[in-house]
């Protein structure tokens, strides 16, 4: 995640939509999401798949 983030891709991660008891598990599981090559991230007003922004930024995505 750290390599991720260094790298500029940053996860699209919405602020409504989770009720449940855990505030932060929706969010976090949207930042994981990105981190499988699935969700996406958006960048200067351009979306792109999480596998693409991954690859893009030579950040492997494969899960172990």
């Amino acid at each position: 995640m750290v390599d991720m983030l260094n790298k500029g891709v940053t996860p699209v991660v919405f602020d409504k939509g989770s009720v449940g008891a855990c505030g932060d598990l929706s969010p976090m599981s949207q930042m994981a999401l990105v981190l499988l090559g699935e969700g996406e991230r958006s960048s200067q007003g351009r979306a792109m798949s999480g596998a693409e922004a991954m690859k893009a930024a030579g950040v492997n995505a494969d899960p172990v």
